[in-house]
């Protein structure tokens, strides 16, 4: 989590700050839902999954603050046309 955490704070102290995601939506634009859904794999303890989420919530903390930096998120259009599909009964 020390690399997080470090990255929390480059973000809060930046003037600018571009991300590219081409598979996943950028983690500032994560909801708290998302993010679990997808970490849910990663093997993580309830306990480690709410400390590193409550950490990459605390980040979308940047674009709120006194001048803000500014942030240019690009994704594919993909990321946008994704469905959830659930077969069987």
């Amino acid at each position: 989590m020390g690399n997080l955490r470090s990255l929390v704070f480059h973000e809060a102290t930046a003037n600018r700050s571009v991300a590219h995601e081409p598979e996943v939506i950028p983690g500032l634009l994560q909801t708290e839902p998302y993010f679990r859904a997808l970490f849910a794999d990663f093997g993580m303890s309830s306990e480690e999954m709410d400390a590193f989420a409550a950490v990459r919530m605390e980040r979308q903390l940047v674009m709120f603050r006194n001048n803000p930096a500014k942030f240019t998120f690009l994704c594919t259009s993909v990321l946008c046309a994704w469905r959830s599909v659930t077969t069987g009964s």
